[in-house]
């Protein structure tokens, strides 16, 4: 995981590179000749000062976040997964240099071939986070990819400490947490959250997210940061697991949307071959 910017003076011109999957985050402002750049949107303030991009609030209230490359603020844009922006004598081009779909020749076709490919792939990515001369902590909230990430390094001989953030009032996830730490031996610290959160965490949270991001998970989230702060350095977590494998709700209404509108398609109703925006209809709809 990676971003960085290689300036090539001969040439005089600028190269934005962003990781694969996006990991790091690099964003940037451009108007005119003027191109800024930073890890956070916060450092950009001086030049955005502030103007909303209208299109992006749109998207936003669509959402409930702000994908790349739209940011919230005008002229702003985050540098996409996977893609590089090459910027000479005032003029600026972003192109993909990274096609997951190239790699799909390497998948296996059967059933049984993906899921061990699949397991494989996780153990290698696990292991290689387990490579640490520091303590390292899981955040264990009970769902299928913390779950499996803390089952994998227990597999691999890793003896982790479980954190799991539960809302006051709501601790619909501690008992699957708690079993799972027991099913394997971990020593489980639970950071309670107030119910209320006042001003001064919300607050805190618009600080580091930058832009609206309408999850209140993100409070959670800074919760655990600041449980753990002092005491690691690295917490590993299952962040992208249930998008990777469609596992929230979001993605089952999204299939019934599909189903009904492909039999819709088949008696002349609607027209069946547009799939791109069914996924922007689902989150906007079925609130």
């Amino acid at each position: 995981m990676f971003a960085f910017a290689l300036w090539d003076a001969r040439e005089q011109e600028l190269t934005l590179v962003r990781d694969r999957m996006g990991e790091k985050p690099l964003v940037y402002f451009e108007e005119g000749q003027t191109l800024a750049f930073a890890s956070e949107v916060k450092a950009l303030r001086g030049f955005h000062d502030g103007r909303l991009d209208a299109a992006a609030v749109e998207i936003y209230l669509a959402l409930g976040y702000v994908p790349a490359p739209a940011a919230i603020f005008r002229n702003v844009r985050k540098l996409s997964a996977g893609h590089r922006l090459r910027w000479k004598n005032g003029t600026s081009t972003v192109e993909r240099w990274w096609f997951p779909e190239r790699s799909l020749a390497t998948v296996e076709r059967t059933r049984g071939g993906r899921v061990e490919q699949a397991r494989s792939l996780l153990a290698d990515a696990v292991g290689l986070r387990l490579q640490a001369d520091v303590p390292l902590a899981v955040a264990l909230s009970g769902g299928v990819d913390s779950s499996v990430i803390a089952a994998e390094a227990m597999n691999q001989g890793a003896r982790l400490n479980a954190f799991t953030v539960i809302a006051e009032g709501d601790e619909t996830d501690l008992p699957y947490a708690s079993s799972m730490a027991r099913c394997h031996g971990l020593a489980h610290e639970v950071v309670r959250m107030p119910a209320m959160a006042p001003v001064e965490r919300v607050l805190q949270a618009v600080e580091h997210y930058d832009e609206p991001f309408a999850d209140s998970s993100a409070l959670c989230s800074l919760d655990l940061a600041r449980a753990v702060a002092g005491r690691y350095k690295v917490i590993l977590n299952g962040d992208g697991g249930y998008e990777a494998f469609a596992g929230y709700r979001t993605y089952t209404r999204i299939a019934m949307k599909q189903a009904i509108k492909a039999a819709a398609a088949g008696v002349g109703m609607v027209d069946g071959n547009d799939r791109t925006s069914v996924y922007v209809q689902s989150r906007a709809l079925f609130r």
